[in-house]
């Protein structure tokens, strides 16, 4: 029986080593360059079929990290803390605790657990300057998880985050996902548009339910429900829902979902592996086909007939100008809208931020002994890191205010793209007789960095270098009431800046939007004209590739 799976086995990577070289050829010899993330994928799938690379997806603080810390048994991933980088944690199975930094340039540096947050955290690696490619971490607890690698994606889920190159080029790589969603607010168009490209890439996908804890448990049921059946409706198909929780009183809910990992992705590792790469290689040959559909058409009809489509798609060109013109108004239109919302709502976080730094000035204030050079350098360094903390907690309100904005303006180029589209299929269908759907068009939204944090010096210099003159058993208190008082200004400045940031990374988002789309638009004109320019050379040529594409087929002993 051993045997006869290994050869099963084995007989399953020869077909997808051969089917990934076929389609390869493909891919190669006709130019279609959006194939090229999920070959490679699938190539570095082969290698590893022993582990499943389980990715933990969702928004920011939906309870991502708290949850993985709970698989396995300790706090490894930083929680309450600022947006996490572009960096990729990945979890597995080892003989001994330890951490890999792997970095851009190659270099690997293996640090301590507890350093973690120097390599993945915003606080400590702004925008990545570390330049790390991805965090490996081997835990000896996790021995009964030895097939799955469990995978923080930070650049996934977010609506600022899509992206983020690491996360992206990834995507493909995903074996089997949990996304994490919060019970308040329950479903977001960007969950359902994350939901959708992780469908893509696997049939193994559980929606984690999170902080359940926070409302009464009818409530919860019918979020539950209702996320089904949106889910239902508008994805076309039923995922597993958990409810999930880490507080105490809990403990059911972890043991139901740790049983149905277990279940699904440990015990019939062999079977799930196997449905993963089916799934992977079915996705990747119908892309495939829908392109070579139009040039098989093309290459059947006469002379005529090509003529004509070629002539109405560069009418459908020449009409692109009027739609850039049209996009652009839309964009500047919305990037109004966006800085006016942030305009507003920021003004209403000043209470909550300024409240929040005051309660650590009088916390810590306390604590700080010695001469007026040591306090006004003790509160430098509080203020550094008190106002990263305020501005890390107002952060991913700009993400809630902005979120309806910058998804309301994806779906304005995303609907402009797609009548494009259409006019474009209607003029296949009257010069060919058939009809083309042509690639799905999603704009990518461009995340913002995290504000400068700066501080106002304390004094003025010649107070500074005179810092030995001031008695401070006598001026102490009237010193701290000097530091407090700068506090509302520097929150205050801190919080503008940061507005400011938001306002031209939505800037950004929407003109790089309105750019994609006639980036878009521009290529699906010029892949219709090169696939209809038939001869009866690429006649036989795309024939033969439809041909090699039927033998394309992943085997398994069922």
């Amino acid at each position: 029986m051993a045997s006869h799976d290994r050869q099963t086995s084995q007989a399953g990577v020869s077909s997808l080593q051969k089917s990934l070289a076929l389609i390869s050829e493909i891919q190669s010899e006709f130019h279609l360059e959006s194939l090229l993330p999920q070959i490679s994928a699938l190539s570095r799938a082969l290698p590893e079929r022993q582990v499943v690379n389980v990715a933990v997806v969702g928004r920011f603080k939906a309870g991502k990290s708290s949850f993985l810390n709970q698989i396995v048994g300790r706090e490894v991933l930083p929680v309450d803390v600022l947006p996490a980088t572009s960096v990729i944690t990945q979890i597995s199975y080892g003989p001994i605790d330890r951490a890999l930094v792997r970095f851009l340039d190659g270099r690997v540096e293996e640090v301590s657990i507890g350093r973690l947050p120097e390599f993945v955290t915003e606080t400590d690696n702004p925008e990545n300057v570390k330049k790390v490619a991805v965090v490996d971490v081997e835990l000896a607890s996790l021995a009964a998880f030895s097939t799955v690698r469990f995978v923080d994606t930070p650049g996934l889920g977010s609506v600022f985050s899509e992206t983020t190159k690491t996360s992206l080029e990834w995507l493909p790589d995903i074996g089997a996902a949990v996304v994490a969603l919060t019970v308040d607010p329950p479903l977001a168009e960007s969950d359902l548009r994350l939901l959708r490209d992780v469908m893509r890439f696997t049939p193994e996908i559980i929606i984690l339910l999170t902080k359940v804890d926070q409302v009464e448990i009818e409530h919860a049921q019918v979020v539950e429900s209702f996320i089904a059946g949106e889910i239902r409706k508008r994805l076309g198909r039923d995922i597993p829902i958990y409810p999930y929780s880490t507080k105490p009183g809990y403990e059911h809910l972890r043991t139901s979902l740790l049983a149905y990992l277990v279940d699904r992705v440990v015990s019939h590792h062999e079977e799930r592996t196997e449905e993963i790469l089916a799934h992977k290689l079915d996705t990747l040959v119908a892309e495939c086909r829908d392109y070579l559909a139009l040039a098989e058409t093309a290459a059947e009809v006469d002379e005529s007939a090509r003529a004509e489509l070629i002539q109405l798609t560069r009418r459908e060109q020449g009409n692109l100008d009027q739609v850039r013109r049209a996009m652009r108004v839309l964009a500047r239109d919305l990037e109004r809208r966006a800085h006016d919302k942030l305009a507003e709502d920021y003004s209403q976080s000043f209470r909550a931020a300024l409240g929040s730094v005051t309660s650590s000035f009088d916390r810590e204030s306390s604590t700080w002994r010695g001469h007026l050079g040591k306090t006004s350098e003790a509160f430098q360094q509080w203020a550094d890191g008190a106002l990263r903390r305020a501005m890390g907690e107002v952060l991913p309100s700009g993400e809630e205010f902005l979120a309806p904005v910058l998804t309301e303006a994806e779906g304005h180029f995303r609907r402009a793209v797609r009548g494009f589209q259409d006019r474009l299929a209607v003029a296949i269908e009257t010069a060919l007789g058939t009809r083309f759907s042509g690639a799905t068009f999603r704009a990518e939204i461009e995340p913002p960095s995290f504000p400068d944090i700066r501080i106002d010096k304390t004094f003025d210099i010649p107070l500074d270098m005179a810092w030995f003159l001031v008695p401070m058993p006598i001026f102490r208190r009237l010193i701290y009431r000097r530091l407090r008082s700068q506090l509302p200004w520097e929150v205050e400045k801190n919080l503008i800046r940061l507005s400011g940031q938001w306002s031209e990374a939505a800037a950004r988002s929407i003109a790089g939007m309105a750019r994609q789309a006639e980036e878009f638009m521009d290529h699906e004109v010029a892949t219709v004209i090169d696939l209809a320019t038939a001869t009866e050379d690429k006649r036989a040529r795309v024939k033969a590739a439809l041909e090699k594409l039927d033998t394309a087929k992943f085997v398994s002993d069922t």
